[in-house]
């Protein structure tokens, strides 16, 4: 082997191990954030509309499905009569709802006396979107929903509208 094509496959092969590390460095780092974010949801305990609190660690382990919404979003309110059917239809199956309510806590009191939904709603404070952009919604835009698996990773997220039919054919592939 030539000199020449000696050191242009010594520098490849270099250039290859650095492009390798940098990847799995990447994941590895992706992955820690990605569960650092995950754990920041579940440390959660939030009010619900009755003026309970309520962990999200107590629906660990199941298929969890979060939206994050407002009174105010049209596409948010468009979205939950499915998520409340979904909620019935999967409830025995290992899913779970709940609506985190990115507002104030008498509009979604007022929102949970009158419109009926079949999961909890939760009040979020001021600083919740916060998780939201951690786990994803880099726009802080609504709806924004996040599915985390039984083990705890996220299994899916969607902003915006997440079509009923497409939600459903999720639940049935990833649920139990």
């Amino acid at each position: 082997m030539s000199p020449v094509a000696r050191n242009s496959l010594l520098v490849f092969a270099a250039v290859s191990v650095f492009i390798a590390g940098y990847l799995v460095n990447r994941e590895q780092t992706s992955a820690a954030r990605d569960a650092a974010a995950v754990e920041g949801l579940l440390s959660l305990t939030l009010e619900d509309a009755a003026g309970k609190q309520q962990a999200l660690r107590q629906w660990q382990g199941q298929l969890l499905v979060v939206n994050f919404w407002a009174t105010w979003c049209p596409p948010c309110l468009k979205e939950m009569p499915g998520f409340s059917r979904l909620q019935r239809k999967f409830s025995g199956k290992g899913v779970q709802f709940v609506g985190i309510g990115v507002d104030s806590p008498d509009k979604i009191r007022n929102f949970a006396l009158s419109v009926p939904v079949s999961y909890p709603l939760l009040i979020a404070p001021n600083d919740t979107m916060a998780v939201a952009r951690a786990l994803g919604n880099r726009g802080d835009g609504l709806p924004y929903t996040v599915v985390l698996g039984p083990k705890g990773g996220v299994s899916a997220t969607k902003l915006g509208i997440w079509n009923e039919a497409d939600l459903e054919k999720f639940l049935a592939e990833n649920g139990r």
